[in-house]
């Protein structure tokens, strides 16, 4: 009996300090403290462990949250990127916009904490072909973005729809900057 309990005990202290689970604080508790910090202070350096860890929470605002305050905080985090990529590299169901949302905010948390160029160099050889797209667009104004990524780049219109016929949406671009 005692063996079992000591083992419960040992596995509970591990599944705790794994990140997975923030003691004695709900999803909502978490999600709600990160945002109240991002938006009360410029430095977020301080929660940007908590926000690794907290990437691998089973909870979707949570993850949600721990990706705005990557980007937010906007300095390299390289202990990010395992947990990055495989949030990347779920595959997201059709129509699924929470997780599409996810997909977008942990592509851009990739692009901000990410100095490694293999990584993306990895990611634009990639075999799906929105992903490669997704990146190609993630990298266009980003300064990762070097000559030897710039020829990997590709956008395959098929991934995310029909072909459309090249249209300007908006003709008040056309008008010029006099016009606004």
């Amino acid at each position: 009996m005692k063996k079992n309990t000591f083992r419960f005990f040992v596995l509970l202290l591990l599944f705790l300090l794994s990140g997975r689970v923030t003691a004695g604080e709900k999803p909502g508790e978490t999600v709600k403290r990160l945002i109240t910090y991002q938006e009360q202070h410029e430095d977020l350096t301080p929660l940007l462990k908590e926000s690794v860890s907290l990437l691998k929470s089973p909870h979707y605002d949570v993850r949600f949250a721990a990706l705005r305050t990557l980007v937010f905080a906007g300095v390299p985090c390289p202990e990010a990127v395992p947990e990055l990529l495989k949030l990347l590299r779920r595959p997201v169901p059709e129509k699924n916009r929470r997780l599409d949302a996810l997909h977008g905010y942990a592509l851009a948390a990739l692009v901000t904490v990410c100095e490694d160029e293999k990584v993306f160099s990895r990611l634009l050889d990639s075999k799906d072909p929105k992903l490669v797209t997704s990146v190609s667009m993630a990298l266009l104004d980003s300064p990762r973005l070097t000559p030897a990524l710039r020829k990997k780049m590709r956008w395959t219109g098929s991934a995310y729809g029909p072909p459309l016929p090249g249209q300007i949406v908006d003709p008040s671009f056309e008008k010029g900057i006099d016009f606004w």
